[in-house]
């Protein structure tokens, strides 16, 4: 099967100036396919760098050398020259001006999947193919350094600064906001953020979008005979999932509740348990439109943090491949390198959990044959036409498919009917955004327990 050529992703936002900071290049290592990503989401950087030449090299990892403002990168792959690409790089203001060349090399040298000729100049967030080793240039104003845990990694500098700050936070009481789009990983952030804590008591999450009304009360503060969500939080990490998709009565309702909890978040210690947020839309925004109550704001946004879509974070696919594929069973299954090129332009709009039931899916069909094939990926991806395919759409279908399952209590059938959809189609939804908990099934669950590692 030919590939067939897609828009490209390139992120073309303005990188900030930083007074008296400057920006460092850095040079993302998204890995190669070819040898299970070995080494991917290395961060290199260039400050002070003029040069950076390409070439084969070294025997189990990659060999960097640095000589009079040129870098070499000695790459153990067997489909790069020993001399293959040369990289320019040269300050403009508060930016880099970035300029690739292809050496002479035997399999050429890409840039988003084009064969340049000639000197070909270079934007941040751009892949570039190197032998089937795959990189991505940023500008950013922070400069790379370790990060202990690879649970709160990312080569991405945005997000790689969000998350340095978390992981210094981690032990506060300090309540914690996070925007972002649906799948983009905001539970699986206030997951990582629990263990590192240190708190004795469970991790809880309450959707709140997933309640209907008349329970409201009772989830929040209990009955005579069932403990509320605070009391089993307890020394906890309590995550409110869906946050934006509260009414103004439910609204008031969460903000007497977290008035009245002992010890008042306003004061900082001896929480009975950390409240972590999340949302889809930006929440300061809305208070500031009044479609959100401030003073509950005020209590919930002790530190903010966006969690950026996949589509921009495309120097982590590499990681979270390779991640995927090993905890679907798959981590001998080799996904080809057409098949991983594929991957880097799609839009993702699903974001981290569909890249994540695609490669499920594709360890599945691949069992046989031990490898994922372009064809693999197409098929599944073709399976979604019909499918919102835009972060508004997908957006919109969430909360109407929320809704219902509120409504009706979870009731699969009641639900698709009121959708108009089938029965399959609205179980797929369910697990496409990740309601595990909100009844699938026709059970009425209102939250998940994780007992505390």
């Amino acid at each position: 099967m030919e590939e067939t050529k897609h828009e490209t992703l390139t992120d073309e936002t303005p990188v900030p100036a930083a007074s008296g900071a400057g920006v460092h290049p850095w040079l993302v290592y998204l890995g190669s396919p070819e040898n299970g990503f070995a080494e991917t989401g290395m961060v290199i950087d260039l400050t002070n760098i003029r040069a950076v030449r390409f070439g084969r090299g070294g025997r189990d990892q990659i060999v960097i050398e640095k000589s009079n403002g040129v870098m070499r990168l000695k790459i153990p792959l067997g489909w790069i020259s020993s001399v293959h690409a040369e990289l320019r790089l040269g300050s403009s203001g508060f930016d880099y001006d970035y300029e690739l060349r292809d050496l002479g090399s035997r399999n050429g040298t890409h840039l988003e999947r084009e064969a340049i000729e000639g000197p070909q100049r270079v934007r941040s967030g751009q892949i570039i193919e190197i032998g089937r080793s795959f990189w991505l240039l940023r500008s950013s104003t922070s400069r790379p350094e370790p990060i202990e845990r690879d649970a709160l990694y990312s080569a991405n500098p945005p997000l790689f600064d969000v998350m340095k700050r978390l992981e210094r936070i981690a032990r506060s009481n300090i309540p914690l906001l996070f925007a972002g789009e649906t799948g983009v990983g905001k539970e699986h952030v206030a997951r990582e953020l629990h263990k590192l804590s240190g708190r004795r008591g469970a991790f809880i999450k309450q959707n709140l979008s997933a309640l209907p009304e008349d329970r409201f009360n009772e989830t929040l503060f209990g009955s005579p005979n069932t403990d509320g969500i605070f009391q089993r939080a307890h020394n906890g990490t309590l995550f409110f999932d869906e946050l934006d998709a509260l009414t103004s009565e439910q609204q008031a309702k969460l903000n007497t509740a977290l008035f009245n909890v002992p010890q008042a978040l306003e004061h900082r210690t001896g929480l009975p348990a950390r409240i972590v947020c999340a949302s889809h839309l930006d929440l300061h925004k809305l208070v500031s439109k009044h479609d959100f109550r401030g003073d509950l704001f005020s209590k919930i946004a002790g530190y903010q943090a966006r969690i950026p879509p996949l589509r921009e974070r495309r120097e982590d696919l590499g990681r979270l491949c390779r991640a995927f594929l090993k905890e679907s069973g798959g981590n001998k299954i080799q996904l080809v390198t057409r098949a991983f090129r594929r991957l880097l332009i799609h839009s993702w709009p699903f974001n981290i959990r569909e890249l994540k039931q695609t490669l499920s899916t594709a360890v599945v069909l691949s069992s046989a044959g031990g490898s994922i094939t372009l064809d693999m990926i197409e098929e599944i991806m073709n399976r979604r036409e019909g499918l919102p395919q835009t972060p508004e759409s997908v957006e919109e279908l969430r909360r109407n498919l929320m809704r219902n399952l509120a409504n009706q209590r979870g009731d699969v059938a009641q639900v698709a009917r009121s959708m108009n959809r089938g029965v399959a189609e609205i179980i797929r939804l369910v697990e496409r955004f990740g309601l595990h908990g909100e009844a699938p099934d026709g059970r009425d669950v209102d939250h998940t327990i994780v007992e505390a590692e």
